[in-house]
């Protein structure tokens, strides 16, 4: 079954590359990332074209949950303890930063796609003694957070940690809009980045059997294909997570997160109740038939629902839980790379293109 994001939207519409080129920025994936990213440069004067194996916001971006916000599971104290206070503000505020800037690019642009403020919830069930501080990690950050022991949802909970004025919204919506004045050029498979000694271009690219001159290359392709250097491989692994979404279930107006080991994902769409959960490392699978156990959840907690769509995420996740965003390696000034987002791509799709723009301009970030 098609996600819910690709069941409205056509997505795609660009044309493949099908001559030699020469452009400034050349970005590698035409996700939220992507897209994001050539926005940004574009509204700083770059001269920039995306090059999408598929079609515009295909695949991760199609597959998301969609939530705006910086309430990233259990991340903060974490932080804190193995990156020191300021990195970790840092974190917490590029994410919250995220947040407004998705908010003001919908309203500068007056894009219609079903963007709404909401609150976002982290829940448990247990007496977790790290679930409080978690909390108080959050707050000294200056996260907008409280403690609440009482939800919306029909389910028991012990605590739940409250991040306030987060957002949702349908990410194809979004993205098919911004990307319309892009130069993009899908169906087109970058099969090699090279760098060149020119007095203008650093790289040449092979794409759709055309070559592709280009002063800096950004790599947003999800996982990236290009091993050494960065050896990325080596420094993620990928989680696979699942979605049902649910007609005739109430329809929360928050956003929730369950951070126990069986711990569930609510938001709503419209009329639909989006229910995620039954994640797992991928290759470990064991014997959950993971549609089936979200299916059962949603019998036991909305006995009048009825399943509209499911669908799965593919997520990379780093090996100290933050994301690979800035230079694709020490070596190199010119070549970026925006990836492993854990399961927390909209924000940090959107961080990865302020900063990435910024280091292309020459700004301090």
């Amino acid at each position: 079954m098609k996600s819910l994001w690709a069941s409205d939207v056509e997505i795609g519409g660009k044309n493949p590359l099908n001559d030699d080129l020469k452009v400034e920025v050349a970005i590698i994936g035409a996700g939220m990332s992507g897209v994001l990213c050539a926005y940004k440069l574009k509204e700083k004067g770059f001269d920039v074209a995306l090059f999408e194996a598929g079609k515009t916001g295909c695949g991760q971006t199609k597959n998301t949950t969609a939530k705006i916000t910086s309430s990233h599971n259990i991340i903060y104290d974490y932080l804190i303890k193995h990156f020191g206070q300021d990195l970790a503000r840092q974190y917490a505020m590029a994410n919250e930063k995220a947040i407004t800037d998705y908010e003001n690019i919908i309203k500068k642009h007056n894009i219609s796609c079903e963007f709404e403020k909401a609150d976002s919830y982290l829940y448990t069930n247990c007496e977790d003694n790290n679930f409080t501080k978690e909390f108080e990690a959050a707050k000294s950050l200056g996260l907008p957070v409280e403690l609440v022991y009482e939800i919306e949802l029909p389910i028991k909970i012990k605590t739940a940690i409250r991040y306030k004025n987060q957002a949702m919204f349908h990410p194809l919506k979004f993205i098919n809009h911004i990307s319309r004045d892009l130069t993009v050029y899908e169906n087109t498979k970058v099969t090699a980045v090279t760098e060149i000694s020119d007095e203008r271009y650093n790289f040449v690219i092979d794409a759709n059997n055309h070559k592709v001159l280009a002063k800096y290359v950004v790599v947003a392709s999800h996982y990236p294909f290009i091993n050494v250097p960065g050896y990325y491989f080596l420094r993620m692994h990928q989680e696979r997570s699942y979605v049902i979404g649910l007609k005739n279930a109430p329809l929360p107006e928050g956003m929730y997160l369950g951070v126990d080991s069986d711990g569930l994902s609510f938001r709503k769409s419209k009329n639909i109740l989006l229910l995620g959960g039954a994640g797992h490392r991928c290759g470990d699978e064991g014997k959950i038939d993971c549609y089936n156990y979200l299916k059962l959840k949603a019998k036991e907690i909305y006995p009048g629902s009825c399943v509209e769509y499911m669908w799965s995420a593919q997520d990379c996740v780093t090996v100290d839980k933050v994301p690979y965003i800035g230079y694709f390696s020490a070596d190199n000034k010119n070549m970026f790379v925006a990836t492993g987002f854990g399961k927390w791509g909209m924000t940090n799709s959107m961080v990865a293109a302020n900063i990435i723009s910024d280091l292309i301009s020459g700004i301090d970030n």
